[in-house]
């Protein structure tokens, strides 16, 4: 029976894994395979070797999700983990969990600004480094204060940030919106997907999707129309 193992094997076409592969597509793969499945490096090498078993027993992920509370929104395999907590200042929307959890959503313009809050609350101070993160985060989402949305928790955790990380609200506040502004730069079709939101009701569809200026009038009347036929591509594919 002196049969030769390469008599027996594949060299390409066979089911196998990737070490960063999702967990929730292992399931899929493990559950279509009659066997245990090799886990391959991208230079061809064994990594290991993966069984139905240990997938099983896998504990499942925890997660707090941030800054979102839509089910469309939600990034890929969160059916695969328990939520145990959302910090959020948009409506709530159609996140649905299996267990009661801590919900943190406030009228504010920022879910930063929550964050900042609750360093605050628990009695702790943010770092240089992380006062101009959560600084930047709100100048973004408020468009340095101004939005319809900002309230005063927005301005008085905006002044303290500020003074944490030792910069000028005004001068960084500029800094960061002319970084975010990238309507010259992008594909206008890339652009009308951004921090896009689809929506029904009363019998109709639509989608509303959110870009940053700093300066309108850099937007000339070819680069307008470029925008307009975007929008009309992604209104006859979105239907």
């Amino acid at each position: 029976m002196a049969i030769p193992a390469t008599r027996l094997m594949q060299v390409d076409g066979f089911p196998k894994l990737t070490p960063d592969q999702p967990l929730h597509e292992v399931r899929v793969a493990l559950r279509q395979a009659q066997f245990a499945l090799p886990v391959m490096n991208p230079d061809g090498s064994l990594f290991g070797v993966l069984s139905r078993t240990e997938v099983m027993s896998f504990p499942r992920g925890r997660v707090v999700l941030v800054d979102h509370f839509e089910q469309h929104q939600a990034p890929e395999g969160l059916a695969d983990m328990d939520i145990i907590e959302i910090v959020d200042h948009h409506r709530v929307g159609t996140l649905e969990t299996t267990m009661p959890i801590r919900v943190d959503c406030r009228p504010v313009g920022s879910t930063a600004t929550i964050i900042a809050c609750k360093f605050a609350e628990n009695g702790k101070r943010p770092t240089p480094g992380q006062a101009k993160l959560l600084l930047g985060a709100i100048i973004a989402d408020t468009l340095l204060l101004t939005s319809p949305t900002t309230t005063e928790v927005d301005h008085q955790q905006a002044m303290a940030l500020a003074r944490l990380a030792k910069v000028r609200l005004e001068k960084f506040g500029r800094e960061v919106l002319v970084r975010n502004d990238e309507t010259m730069d992008r594909p206008a079709a890339e652009l009308v997907e951004k921090d896009l939101k689809e929506f029904s009701g009363n019998g109709g569809r639509f989608a509303v999707a959110q870009i940053e200026t700093v300066d309108r009038s850099r937007l000339d009347g070819a680069r307008l129309r470029k925008f307009a036929s975007a929008l009309h591509e992604r209104r006859q594919r979105g239907g």
